[in-house]
């Protein structure tokens, strides 16, 4: 079966001529020497028996001929370098015969069909030479290939591994096989998994108690105490109304709930997109010509909206502080109420969702690459749960991240952690301390351009997203956003003042030595701080601009967003990549494009805005904010789990795109109610009844 298989598949490819089965019956073929093949005893008796059935009458009932049928065949559109076919994953797992005691097991083949003479069409780009082929010592690897068999349970994955090898043919390497069967794709719950049921249970049913107290409390008007206010913080009912109500005043620094309103959807663009593109799809070619594309960088660099929360972040915690505090309210005790105040906000809805993943999530679905796609995506929450919490896994062993997506959670909660610090700094020294941080920021910049340097990794292309690796996920060159927004915070409150190196490993990869590391993400969040800083200073935050200047620098902030996204594109369509060219852009274009940011911020809130401020300061992206943060836990990890549960390939075009990404941010949106209202806001109350707000006198 499998070797008729790969007969075909290599024959396709590589034109083997058919005369060496020719003459052979189909019957030969099958029971050709199965002594000579490596597998265990009982796999060997199974096949055998499957060859018997399998000239048997062929219907429905026929276990062999179901294992025939739900094994791969020659792939379709192989000029669309289309070479998986997923088999049909159901049918096999499925199989079952009492009579025979045979069961399905279905077993996903990881391959490399290789030919060395192979010229690919549009080899000249090198976007498109990378897509298509991968330097592997003198071989020429043309493309990926995943395909299924279907075999009786008893076959261990090594037997269809051997199985596999012996059918091989010159051109087609074999490096993994992963088998299921039934009962793995329908395992019993874990103990972790009976216990976060009941966690999760026992979550729903105090708020189902909350809900029905405080509605009954409310009919009867009943004046709340200290453990009724307790019970209310629970309540789906007050938690709901004040969740959906549309807010009548606009926030203090109102244009920043548009732009994380408007950040968010560009990441979860970016996350829809990018996990499609992925999957198995019938179309690699045009999926490859369609990276290629100018326009494909609104989507690969939607990672810059990162760099947008951290100079909204940085200029948010600063201008928050400096309207808020005096100069002699840093204390020991105001510290630690600071970092709780932080925790407690970020935390609980983190830590539903890392009890959920590491215990729950493997059984919602299945399909071919189910437990692979499980294993990278959650494989370390049983181990590394704790230092997720803390947010200092990023640091420890940046390779082991139980949700991925938290990295950025990491950062921000590591350059919270010195905001105290920066706070006394500017109030002590001001003028000193602004410098100190645009310092800061320049030795970020030249980090940056340093580990460029240094690892000679310019850039690398990670199935297909161009990304710096080499400092995406590190603080220090992020400081610059969040220190300026520090500053420009500070000032509202006061009256008187390419060299491409490609991976030797069949998969692209992630530079994850830098990519999630704090040390290399400083730049945009303490750009944020010294804004936040300047705009408490009402001599420097709110400088009257003259119209002309103003249209000049909006015209010149958009430009900037519109070459960080575009810019380098074109060093990418050329055969040899301009090196000193992409040193210049990858070390400036996040602080350029923070910068840009910095400027909106800046312009909404000292009027100089417009018709732009008017738009993001709508009330209905306040009552959306309120979700951005839970979207950002959920809408990666349900892209991965509809992806990896894929049990045929798709044609990917713009339109199942764009169902794709409304399809992610509804469902996310829809999670992100369930959240907020169970984890996030009863936490959020509870610490207010701890810490009631002070209420200043008239």
């Amino acid at each position: 079966m499998n070797n008729i298989f790969v007969i075909l598949l290599a024959a396709s490819f590589f034109q083997i001529g058919c005369s060496h089965f020719e003459s052979r019956s189909l019957k030969e073929i099958l029971e050709y020497d199965l002594d000579k093949i490596g597998t265990s005893k009982d796999c060997k008796n199974s096949m055998k028996l499957f060859i018997k059935r399998l000239h048997s009458v062929r219907s429905e009932d026929n276990w062999a001929f179901k294992m025939l049928d739900a094994t791969s065949k020659l792939p379709q559109t192989l000029i669309s370098y289309n070479v998986d076919d997923l088999g049909n994953f159901q049918e096999c797992i499925e199989i079952e015969s009492r009579n025979d005691k045979i069961m399905g097991k279905y077993c996903l083949g990881d391959l490399i069909l290789k030919d060395k003479n192979a010229s690919i069409g549009f080899e000249k780009d090198l976007y498109l030479k990378y897509s298509i082929t991968h330097i592997e010592g003198q071989n020429r690897a043309i493309a990926h290939s995943r395909w299924a068999i279907c075999l009786p349970a008893n076959c261990t994955d090594e037997d269809a591994l051997q199985q596999i090898k012996y059918a091989q043919v010159p051109g087609i390497d074999v490096y993994s096989v992963t088998c299921q069967t039934y009962e793995d794709v329908y395992p019993k719950l874990s103990r972790g998994a009976v216990f976060a049921v009941y966690v999760f249970a026992i979550l729903g049913f105090i708020v189902i108690l909350a809900t029905l107290d405080d509605i009954y409390c409310n009919n009867q008007k009943q004046t709340k105490g200290c453990i009724q206010l307790v019970v209310t913080a629970f309540s789906a009912y007050t938690n709901g109304k004040k969740l959906f109500e549309l807010p009548k005043y606009p926030s203090e620094v109102s244009c920043v709930d548009g732009l994380k309103v408007l950040s968010m959807v560009w990441i979860v663009l970016l996350h829809a997109c990018k996990v499609l593109m992925e999957r198995p799809s019938y179309n690699h070619k045009e999926i490859t010509a369609m990276k290629n594309s100018i326009y494909i960088g609104i989507i690969d660099y939607g990672n810059l909206a990162c760099d947008t929360f951290f100079v909204i972040g940085g200029t948010l915690v600063t201008y928050i502080h400096f309207k808020k505090h005096k100069s002699d309210d840093i204390t020991v005790l105001w510290i630690l109420k600071h970092y709780f105040h932080r925790y407690i906000r970020l935390a609980p809805s983190l830590a539903g969702l890392v009890l959920f993943s590491a215990t729950l999530l493997k059984y919602t679905n299945s399909g071919p690459n189910w437990p692979e796609g499980m294993a990278d995506l959650l494989g370390h929450c049983e181990e590394n749960w704790w230092s997720t919490l803390l947010f200092i896994q990023n640091e420890l062993d940046h390779t082991k991240m139980c949700v991925m997506q938290t990295w950025y959670l990491h950062v921000d909660m590591q350059l919270y952690i010195f905001s105290p610090l920066i706070f006394w700094i500017l109030k002590k020294y001001e003028k000193k301390g602004i410098a100190i941080l645009l310092l800061t920021c320049a030795g970020s910049i030249v980090l940056c351009l340093f580990k460029l340097l240094q690892d000679d990794l310019l850039i690398i292309i990670e199935r297909n997203i161009v990304i710096n690796e080499n400092t995406y996920f590190n603080t220090e060159t992020r400081l610059v956003p969040w220190f300026m927004g520090t500053i420009l915070g500070y000032v509202l409150t006061r009256n008187n003042i390419r060299c491409i190196r490609l991976p030797k490993s069949h998969r692209s990869h992630i530079n994850e030595n830098t990519y999630y590391k704090t040390e290399t993400r400083l730049v945009p969040w303490f750009m944020g701080t010294i804004l936040g800083y300047i705009l408490t200073r009402n001599n420097i935050g709110y400088i009257r601009l003259p119209k002309k200047i103003n249209i000049l620098l909006w015209i010149l902030s958009l430009t900037v967003m519109i070459i960080c996204v575009f810019g380098n594109h074109y060093s990418l369509k050329s055969p040899e990549y301009a090196r000193i060219q992409s040193i210049i852009y990858l070390t400036l274009f996040r602080p350029i494009f923070a910068l840009a940011v910095w400027w909106v911020i800046w312009a909404c809130q000292t009027n100089h805005g417009g018709f732009i401020n008017t738009i993001l300061s709508l009330p209905i992206f306040r009552l959306m904010n309120k979700f951005t943060y839970n979207i950002f836990l959920f809408n990666l990890s349900i892209a991965f789990v509809v992806a990896f549960s894929a049990k045929a390939p798709v044609y990917v075009d713009l339109y199942l795109m764009a169902f794709w990404f409304w399809g992610l941010y509804v469902l996310s949106f829809i999670l992100s109610i369930i959240w907020t209202l169970v984890f996030e806001i009863p936490m959020i109350n509870l610490e207010k009844i701890i810490f009631p707000p002070k209420i200043k006198s008239k």
